[in-house]
């Protein structure tokens, strides 16, 4: 058996339409109609799609989710300054990591992490 790669992953959120309304609006993503009726798809380019299905983000404790979804994009500043335009939260702006690559985090309305980082250049030396 070989795994092909990540066809689908499911976010729960408390309203549908509250988060298909934020993905749209806030990260600029196309939402469509979902897997199953009661859902929605977010169409990533060049990734799995992600599904947007009714239920609890969290577990029964309260704790946050613990999902994390890292996307690349083509230009983590100007990505950065449109989400802080539309009012995204980003508790870590884009930062400098070891071996050079960048990458920011930004929340959606359930709390999910979305971790955003740019094709890794590495400096000629």
């Amino acid at each position: 058996m070989a795994f092909l790669g990540v066809d689908l992953i499911v976010l729960r959120v408390r309203n549908l339409t509250a988060a298909a309304d934020f993905y749209a609006e806030k990260f600029g993503v196309p939402v469509g109609p979902g897997v199953f009726e009661t859902s929605r798809t977010l169409f990533l380019a060049g990734g799995p799609h992600v599904d947007l299905a009714p239920g609890r983000p969290d577990d029964v404790s309260g704790k946050p989710p613990t999902v994390e979804i890292r996307m690349v994009v083509d230009d983590l500043d100007e990505t950065y300054r449109g989400f802080i335009e539309r009012g995204v939260e980003v508790p870590h702006p884009p930062t400098a990591l070891p071996g050079g690559a960048r990458e920011m985090v930004a929340q959606d309305l359930d709390g999910y992490s979305w971790r955003f980082t740019e094709p890794h250049r590495p400096q000629a030396r």
